[in-house]
């Protein structure tokens, strides 16, 4: 079928849907970057992670979906739309949104596939004294997407410590192996915090993919300057995010805010190690104007 004829389908449905049925629209946190027309690939993707991320946080990853018949996915500048059908008088609800329950879709918006239930995480029956439902929730949500970012950060660090070439080879190869080793440690402290709280740490490896909202690393074998000036920018996104749920977890949850707070000063000295190898004589950082890994490595060059 045509996108454009899809296209059509798809809105007509969201202005006449079933009877029985009840539109839900997710505003996504961030800005997206699809336009009307003309949008890249990369772009229509990071708006669809973009979508699964809010949709996660507006209905939780707690839900289990049967029976799932059509479903479809609508961006337009600013909003995320989110719209699935389910039988069995469940209605519309975004499908699409949970993290743990991810769909594979066709160009048209036909499901596919859905992933084992078995990797979902399950509702929470029960929490640490002092915390209500909905502040545990909403913490194991924080909680879950940072573990996703540090599994993915321990990964990135040990493939830029296999693709390293050049002058420094083995200063930058051996400074990264102790990183990847803290980093692996603290996902595996969130985890636990997760099933403390009364949830599932989820760390499957397609479900890993599935909750990601950002692209893969760039960069294949590089030279080590080049590679430090992209890891500046995946630290940059890494440890903002990680200073933001500092902040949710103020007054959610003290004692996941104090091991947040421990986790991001060891990764700011991460980021000052790489960041030293960028810095001028002057404190200016060769990377500072980037906007993307290609363009920081670039940057690092010169």
């Amino acid at each position: 079928m045509p996108v454009r004829e899809a296209y059509r389908k798809e809105l007509s449905f969201i202005a006449d849907p079933p009877d029985d049925a009840e539109r839900i629209q997710i505003f996504a946190k961030e800005y997206l970057r699809s336009k009307r027309l003309g949008s890249s690939y990369m772009d229509l993707e990071h708006d669809y992670r973009a979508g699964i991320a809010s949709g996660n946080a507006f209905y939780g990853p707690n839900k289990c979906f049967t029976q799932i018949t059509k479903a479809f996915l609508l961006f337009d500048k600013g909003l995320a739309s989110l719209i699935a059908w389910v039988s069995q008088g469940e209605a519309l609800l975004p499908i699409l949104a949970s993290y743990t329950s991810p769909v594979i879709l066709n160009h048209t918006g036909e499901i596919m596939t859905i992933s084992n239930k078995s990797n979902q995480q399950k509702a929470t029956k029960f929490t640490v004294p002092g915390m209500d439902e909905t502040s545990t929730d909403r913490a194991i949500a924080t909680l879950d997407n940072r573990m996703v970012a540090l599994l993915d950060l321990a990964l990135t660090l040990k493939h830029v410590h296999w693709n390293v070439v050049g002058p420094n080879f083995i200063g930058v190869h051996e400074m990264l192996d102790p990183q990847v080793d803290a980093v692996r440690e603290m996902t595996d402290t969130i985890a636990e915090r997760i099933a403390t709280l009364g949830g599932s740490p989820v760390g499957t490896p397609q479900s890993i993919a599935d909750r990601r909202t950002w692209h893969d690393y760039s960069l294949g074998k590089a030279l080590a300057i080049e590679h430090l000036g992209a890891l500046d920018l995946v630290y940059n996104g890494v440890n903002s995010d990680h200073r933001k749920a500092v902040g949710e977890m103020a007054e959610l949850d003290p004692v996941s805010e104090d091991m947040l707070i421990g986790q991001l000063t060891d990764l700011e000295q991460f980021q000052w190690f790489i960041r030293a190898h960028l810095e001028s004589s002057d404190g200016d950082l060769l990377t500072a104007n980037s906007q993307t890994e290609l363009a920081a490595a670039k940057s690092a060059l010169s």
